[in-house]
């Protein structure tokens, strides 16, 4: 359990002089730093003389940990620090999200302040550079179980997979090198109909890209026994193809096409599948 003590300090000198008013036996300055994907941590403690300074853990997270994560395992290991001591400890991180996330006001041994970077607190900027000197070193990387890391990491994978998906992918925007940005739509068209349409328009549908996330195989048209995608369905299908010029069956602005499209939808019972 830790306390957070709710004072804003504003320079080093106030700092210093709260410090010197409160009873504890050891202070720790704890740190975190991001740099190219890579997130590290450091936690200095200050020697009972109140002059000379400890490096008491330096280290890398996994992938996807971001700096809120490392300044969180930072704090989580000087407070194991300091329990497994048995000591009144005092210790400060100059990351006020975090800090807050931590308010808790009950009875403890442990007490967490927030401090400002960058004014000269020695312990503070002794944590800022071990941390980033930490990113640098070849250390073994801690594994937290933090939720923010796993679904970070879902994010991460999920982005690859649409991004491959788009590469790999023949839509109608890169057949005819057409520009990503907002076609004028037909007035008669509802706010469902553009949707759908610009679906259609960039081939990335809910028929079409189920597979890539749930691990199955690629739909296939039960007519022709080919890949199921918008192409085939608007263009090449023999039972709702039009085998007409994809940039004039998408045209956003003929008050037609969203009936060729949901017309070519329900013969493949996918109306309501984009």
């Amino acid at each position: 359990m830790i306390k957070t003590i709710r004072v804003l300090i504003s320079s080093k000198k106030f700092f210093l002089e709260y410090k010197s008013k409160i009873s504890v036996e050891t202070t720790y300055f704890t740190d975190g730093s991001f740099l190219n994907g890579t997130a590290a941590y450091a936690v200095i403690e200050q020697q009972a003389n109140g002059y000379s300074y400890m490096k008491v853990r330096q280290s890398l997270l996994t992938p996807h940990a971001g700096i809120f994560n490392a300044e969180l395992a930072a704090i989580k290991f000087a407070v194991r620090h300091a329990s497994s001591k048995k000591k009144h400890a005092l210790i400060c991180s100059d990351s006020l999200s975090v800090v807050k996330s931590l308010q808790h006001d009950g009875e403890s041994r442990r007490f967490l302040l927030w401090i400002p970077a960058h004014v000269g607190i020695v312990g503070n900027e002794l944590a800022d550079e071990a941390a980033k000197e930490a990113i640098k070193m070849p250390l073994m990387m801690e594994v937290p179980c933090l939720s923010a890391i796993i679904k970070n990491f879902h994010k991460v994978e999920a982005a690859n997979i649409k991004n491959t998906l788009w590469q790999t992918s023949r839509t109608f925007l890169k057949t005819h090198n057409a520009q990503l940005k907002r076609p004028h739509y037909n007035e008669n068209f509802t706010r469902d109909d553009c949707i759908k349409i610009a679906r259609m328009r960039v081939g990335v549908t809910n028929f079409s890209t189920r597979h890539h996330f749930s691990g199955g195989r690629s739909p296939e048209c039960t007519q022709c026994g080919t890949t199921l995608t918008v192409e085939h369905i608007l263009k090449d299908c023999a039972i709702s193809g039009s085998h007409a010029n994809l940039e004039q069956t998408l045209d956003c602005s003929n008050e037609n096409t969203i009936k060729f499209i949901n017309e070519a939808l329900k013969k493949h019972n996918l109306l309501y599948e984009v």
